[in-house]
């Protein structure tokens, strides 16, 4: 035990070490750790307003999104192990019983927990307002961290019962679309009584004590809005114990499980480990943890350059990542935020924008620029860049459009102005997906998975930069006068013009990299 206790802290010791090694991984963490830091120091040291919607909905919204994103995420996943490649040699080898190797993976969802809390609500004070304090922020990331924590739970327990009866992770799934079935059915009927009201079915639905007493997920809310309302014995502690109970209960069914994981573990650590590799030489992409359908796909292969596009449309049907599900709940989370925090339409237009802005990092066209065969196609590279790119412009615009369209429909958007904003969502799109394309190739020689993502995301940003000034000079230029139509011509023009320069300037760049 004590060993294992051992191993954990040095692995922390260990990375923590590993990002100041290098002058970039440094900077990035400091300016990601400060900026952070210097985010909750404002929402504590400065009044705050805070929002005038409804807090009971706005907190309901975000933990049940939370919760069915990385629920959905685990159970869709072809990312099946639980141990890395590392751990499984070492572990496996030594004399040490199952249950305590199992207890050495779930000592890791602690801080992996708490980290995704933190990332998930660092933003709810600026929402609550004065109501809640320091104080009050912690036992909320408390709360949260419990929830996590018991979605992963979950998962290690699904995943070694499926090392013994195989089906039950599938079956799991049919068991989450079920919950999410029953609760989408109760909704629309309490929406039906309130004569068609949402935003006063929302409030009766979440209100509810049935909602509160609904696991984890009601649980969770129920503890928090104890929080904010100061209700700490008749609604915090309760919510606490119950959830800390779960896990507790769970954690022991883990550690009493008989069945013998440790063949599968350790085949899917080789997995896990070719994807961390693949993730440190920049050659990560959506399929290595997508789903392959068995079923059988048709499709016509056109020739020439025409032919990368259609290889990648075959893979996204073979995979189903055409239609990313987690795009979805998030558009759907951040439409309920803006409508119950008396936003407008264009919130959510910014939103699945910033979405947009990483959305390609890990599309296919990553690993399609070193494969020796797109070398031999005769054509130009321009072309070849173009259609290698496109796949995922259509995939990006499509999952935005959608969201666009939903939010346009509860916000009763004008036609016309919902149009513009997805044409010029279109433009920024393609401006994010090709300046990508020439960053891949300009920090190539970048080691650090961390610092690549970043600076490849901060150069995406860049290059939406000119159409951003343009259209903040023409609203100032119209004031009163100002309309999304007007500026979208210019928008567009921009952007078109951002993304023709960096595809040329990627060409050169395109046919030299299978010698990196």
């Amino acid at each position: 035990m004590k060993s294992i206790l051992y191993l954990l802290w040095r692995r922390y010791i260990n990375g923590l070490k590993r990002t100041f090694t290098k002058p970039l991984s440094a900077i990035i963490t400091v300016l990601a750790g400060g900026g952070m830091l210097t985010g909750m120091i404002f929402a504590f040291a400065f009044p705050r307003k805070g929002i005038d919607g409804d807090l009971n909905i706005i907190v309901s919204c975000i933990l049940l999104g939370i919760g069915l994103l990385l629920s959905n995420a685990m159970l869709s996943s072809n990312q099946n192990g639980i141990f890395t490649l590392q751990d499984a040699n070492f572990l496996f080898q030594a004399p040490i019983k199952p249950a305590y190797v199992l207890f050495m993976a779930i000592l890791q969802i602690v801080p992996t927990s708490l980290l995704t809390a933190l990332m998930f609500t660092f933003y709810i004070p600026f929402l609550t307002g004065t109501s809640m304090g320091v104080g009050e922020y912690l036992l909320t990331l408390l709360l949260t961290s419990l929830l996590i924590a018991f979605t992963y739970l979950v998962f290690y327990y699904i995943y070694i019962l499926d090392t013994e009866y195989k089906g039950i992770r599938k079956k799991s799934k049919y068991v989450l679309w079920a919950v999410i079935g029953l609760i989408a059915l109760v909704f629309l009927a309490v929406f039906y009584s309130k004569g068609f009201n949402i935003y006063e079915a929302a409030k009766t639905f979440f209100s509810s004590p049935f909602y509160n007493a609904l696991p984890l997920f009601g649980w969770a809310k129920w503890g928090v809005m104890g929080t904010i309302e100061k209700q700490y014995l008749t609604a915090y502690i309760p919510a606490l114990l119950l959830m800390l109970g779960t896990n507790l209960l769970l954690i022991y069914a883990i550690m009493r499980c008989k069945a013998d994981f440790y063949e599968q573990a350790l085949s899917d650590s080789y997995k896990i480990n070719e994807i961390l590799e693949s993730a440190k030489t920049n050659n990560y992409d959506v399929r290595s943890v997508a789903k392959v359908k068995k079923k059988v796909q048709k499709g016509s292969f056109k020739s020439g350059a025409a032919a990368l596009f259609s290889k990648q449309i075959l893979e996204m049907r073979k995979t189903s990542t055409a239609f990313v599900f987690r795009e979805l709940i998030s558009g759907l989370v951040y439409i309920a935020m803006a409508y119950f925090m008396k936003m407008s339409f264009v919130f959510v237009f910014y939103m699945i924008l910033f979405i947009s802005l990483t959305a390609s990092t890990s599309d296919t066209w990553n690993r399609d620029f070193k494969k020796p065969y797109v070398f031999l196609i005769p054509e130009s590279s321009l072309k070849k860049v173009l259609y290698s790119v496109l796949p995922s412009f259509f995939k990006t615009v499509f999952n935005g459009t959608i969201i666009l369209l939903l939010s346009g429909i509860v916000f009763k958007a004008p036609v016309t102005d919902l149009l513009a904003y997805i044409i010029i969502f279109a433009s920024f799109s393609m401006v994010f997906v090709l300046t990508e394309v020439l960053s891949y190739r300009v920090m190539n020689g970048l080691k650090s998975a961390v610092a690549l993502a970043f600076l490849r995301s901060l150069f995406a940003m860049l290059g939406g930069i000119p159409s951003a000034i343009a259209a903040v000079i023409l609203m100032i230029i119209l004031q009163d006068a100002f309309s999304v139509i007007y500026i979208a011509p210019i928008i567009v023009l921009m952007n078109l013009a951002v993304s023709l320069l960096m595809a040329f300037l990627s060409r050169s760049l395109f046919e030299s990299s299978e010698l990196a």
